[in-house]
């Protein structure tokens, strides 16, 4: 096995497996359109739902507000 691991490891190499040079990097690909890298990320919405979180958070806030100061101007001085 060459003094490599059963995953092609060696371990004079501080752990990093030495693969052959295939080639495969200098294969050209046509360039992508703009429009087409655009459309690879857009279902990506890592925080969604925190827009209608915050709106409801934004509207229990308002409504405990809006019950102190009910109460502070019902109460007797």
């Amino acid at each position: 096995m060459n003094g490599e691991d059963r995953n092609g490891v060696r371990p004079d190499t501080g752990g990093s497996a030495e693969k052959p040079d295939d080639g495969r990097h200098l294969i050209a690909r046509p360039k992508m359109s703009r429009e087409n890298r655009a459309k690879q990320f857009a279902p990506f919405a890592a925080l969604s739902g925190l827009a209608a979180a915050l709106l409801a958070k934004e509207f229990e806030v308002s409504e405990a507000a809006e019950t102190v100061r009910t109460e502070a101007e019902d109460a007797p001085p």
